[in-house]
């Protein structure tokens, strides 16, 4: 949906968190548009602006692969099944 409040990420973000999956915040972001009216640009100019153009978004999953490291995830309960 583009937004990065109220949109489908903040609904997956909730739901791991009310089932206690055990890798909520930090790990889990959303990310998308401010709900600001966004400036006169070009599609590539309001990615970037965003942090949603390919550099921002490796360095980005790039962050939390290694946070994810950090954090030995794999010493974390099973996540459970959404359903």
């Amino acid at each position: 949906d583009g937004s990065a409040a109220g949109g489908v990420g903040e609904a997956i973000a909730a739901v791991v968190a009310k089932n206690g999956a055990g890798i909520g915040p930090p790990l889990v972001r959303t990310i998308g548009f401010d709900p600001k009216p966004l400036p006169q640009a070009t599609r590539e100019e309001l990615l970037c602006q965003a942090g949603l153009d390919q550099a921002s978004m490796a360095a980005l999953i790039e962050s939390r692969l290694q946070t994810l490291g950090e954090k030995n995830v794999h010493d974390k309960k099973p996540v459970p099944a959404l359903g």
